[in-house]
């Protein structure tokens, strides 16, 4: 680990017993909105929503790594989801050497995160002070996040670990695992990647990136397709212990490539089938319409009170949209 590296990983069961559950909220409740985060981050960053925003792969990942950092120590109840998602990616563009326009990151992502077709968000957008007070709060939260992280940029981005231990394989000339180093099979193992960081990305906070790619690279080789998984050795190890991966570890990591293969799967069926049936209503599809989600919205579903903009969201039906950002849960001063 470099030097550098101050962020230490985390056990299953302190995962789980997050902020944000010991707040109130359940785990299915956080997890919804946390692969909301991804699906919003990895749509604006890696796809044609916007060319003159979209960033690598690489940024969406490190944007996820912070935004699941920052959760693993504050609270969603405490701290919006949105506005420390786009805090995350602004802050990815420029530790990654693709910064990018706050205001427009800023705009995009509120299409994106509460619906192109909100009456409420073309409100927003019609008051230049009330977007002020609203970047002004994101600039805040990216000091809080900073504050958070213990400044520690340096994240090992899960594609990148894929591709240096892809070529580290083909340099040793480990015939075994020869399948990995054709451009169709690193295309379906980065695809993992990205499903992984949107769906299952509590996974950094348990291992690092080499780890989860060689737990990657097994599952391509046992599920892809006319591949030969290699052979247990001699004394009988499988060929990733070899390289430190413990069986129990490669067992868990596998399951999650399966489940956030499963979502994506799913999320996909559901977009085309959506985009099915407006067509054949002469309705716009998904990719140009996003559907409509209330900014403001109490867990049971009906509104809760008028936002203020320019201040936090603490998404509980009995308050506003937005709550200051000196309401963060600031760090202890030493």
């Amino acid at each position: 680990m470099d030097r550098l590296h101050t962020w230490k990983l985390m056990a299953a069961e302190d995962i789980l017993n997050s902020p944000t559950v010991r707040d109130g909220w359940t785990a299915v409740h956080e997890a919804g909105v946390r692969k909301k985060a991804g699906r919003v981050i990895y749509e604006l960053a890696s796809t044609m929503v916007n060319p003159v925003l979209r960033m690598s792969i690489g940024t969406a990942g490190m944007a996820m790594t912070f935004f699941v950092r920052f959760y693993s120590r504050k609270s969603m109840v405490k701290n919006h989801p949105f506005v420390m998602a786009v805090a995350s990616l602004f802050l990815a563009g420029k530790a990654n050497d693709e910064p990018r326009s706050l205001n427009r990151l800023m705009t995009q992502m509120l299409k994106q995160w509460y619906g192109r077709d909100n009456p409420e968000l073309g409100e927003l957008r019609a008051n230049p002070d009330r977007m002020y007070e609203l970047r002004n709060t994101v600039v805040d939260a990216e000091e809080i996040l900073l504050i958070t992280l213990e400044f520690d940029l340096n994240v090992d981005i899960l594609t990148y670990a894929l591709a240096q231990f892809v070529r580290d394989a083909q340099k040793s000339n480990v015939q075994a695992l020869a399948p990995l180093s054709m451009d169709v099979s690193q295309a379906q193992c980065k695809k993992m990647c990205s499903n992984i960081m949107k769906w299952e990305s509590l996974l950094v906070l348990q291992y690092d990136a080499r780890t989860i790619a060689l737990g990657i690279c097994h599952y391509f080789l046992k599920h892809g397709k006319d591949i030969q998984v290699p052979e247990p050795g001699k004394d009988g190890k499988e060929w990733y212990e070899e390289y430190g991966l413990s069986v129990d570890a490669c067992s868990d990591i596998c399951s999650k490539i399966s489940s956030a293969n499963k979502q994506a799967k799913k999320a996909m069926s559901k977009t085309a089938k959506m985009n099915r049936e407006g067509s054949a209503q002469g309705i716009p599809s998904v990719s140009q319409k996003q559907q409509y989600s209330p900014m403001y919205q109490s867990r049971e579903g009906s509104p809760s009170k008028k936002i203020r903009l320019g201040q936090m969201s603490e998404l509980d039906a009995t308050q506003s949209c937005f709550t200051q950002a000196s309401q963060y849960e600031h760090p202890p001063s030493s």
